[in-house]
């Protein structure tokens, strides 16, 4: 049961993240709360590591728009909150941190995101050893995460993005092509970042260790990722534009028509939906489209053929000598 305060946040179309003593404690203002792309918790490997070394070797042969701003990551809350509320959710991430053990990693598959007008080259963080019937440490780290800010759970795929592409076939030849060693690395903490903006680099304001083991060393933070560039690429500024583009374009190129957006009214009988109305409104969908596609079909059967085009005129020899 959502806490009535979350449920009101919702209901107003912000996308929110609270946790329930942080409810109850009565720090549940609208603002403060709502999630940002400026900001994640993420699974990075060891800065020193040679996971970190040839992911940025990789990302930069590929020109990775995100090479500047973001460290490779594989994503485990992003949106998150603002940063301006990281002391306040960092007692309930250390809690659901401490109940994964640490577990080791390796990077030796990659996968592809996208379709005609996106892709996504990435490789997948495979669990060594373990219990390969129970549910992945790595899995269940999101899961506790995710739960431990109120937010609904979602498909999680972990993926540590290598670079973007104008189309997934675009990723899939770049990924017959990929140069990559598979190599193997220990995750004993996750990290919790921030940037200045959209176009700002992250910088690591905590670490957050797992199993209630200590860190080995202390440290000052926040501070930029070691080994991250000092400023970006010419090319990166230029690959992000294009970007930009793809993503405010439709397949034939003409720019997207946005969707009008709805009302906090619209929003909030949205969500009051039970799963019993959403399945009704889902089967009334298919129906539809089910109607649709029947009509056209029928349409199709009923057109006759077009004529066949009339024959060439014959060739008339006393035409062409009075020409």
């Amino acid at each position: 049961m959502l806490h009535p305060a979350l449920v009101w946040l919702r209901s107003r179309g912000v996308s929110t993240t609270v946790p329930p003593q942080a409810l109850s404690a009565g720090m549940a203002d609208e603002e403060s709360w709502v999630l940002t792309h400026t900001t994640s918790c993420a699974m990075i490997p060891p800065e020193d590591g040679e996971a970190w070394r040839q992911m940025q070797v990789v990302r930069e042969s590929l020109r990775d728009a995100g090479l500047y701003r973001w460290p490779p990551h594989c994503n485990l809350i992003y949106p998150m909150v603002p940063a301006k509320r990281f002391d306040d959710v960092l007692p309930f991430l250390q809690e659901a941190c401490k109940k994964v053990p640490p577990f080791r990693v390796r990077l030796a598959e990659c996968g592809v995101f996208g379709g005609a007008r996106r892709g996504v080259l990435w490789l997948r963080p495979d669990v060594v050893g373990g219990d390969d019937s129970g549910e992945s440490p790595l899995v269940a780290l999101q899961r506790k995460l995710r739960t431990a800010l109120s937010q609904p759970e979602k498909n999680f795929v972990p993926h540590l993005t290598l670079s973007h592409f104008e189309s997934a076939e675009a990723a899939l030849r770049a990924a017959e092509t990929l140069e990559w060693t598979p190599v193997d690395f220990v995750v004993d903490e996750v990290h919790v970042m921030a940037r200045q903006g959209d176009d700002g680099q992250f910088t690591l304001y905590h670490r957050l260790p797992l199993g209630g083991c200590s860190l080995p060393d202390s440290e000052i933070l926040p501070r930029p990722f070691r080994g991250m560039p000092a400023m970006p690429f010419e090319w990166t500024d230029q690959a992000r534009d294009l970007l930009r583009a793809r993503r405010g374009r439709s397949s034939s190129g003409r720019p997207r028509r946005r969707r009008r957006r709805r009302s906090p009214e619209e929003r909030a009988r949205i969500a009051a939906r039970t799963p019993e109305e959403i399945e009704v409104i889902r089967a009334e969908r298919a129906r539809r489209k089910g109607l649709l596609a029947a009509t056209v079909e029928q349409a199709a059967q009923k057109t006759p053929p077009p004529p066949p085009p009339p024959p060439p005129p014959e060739h008339n020899d006393d035409d062409a000598e009075m020409a």
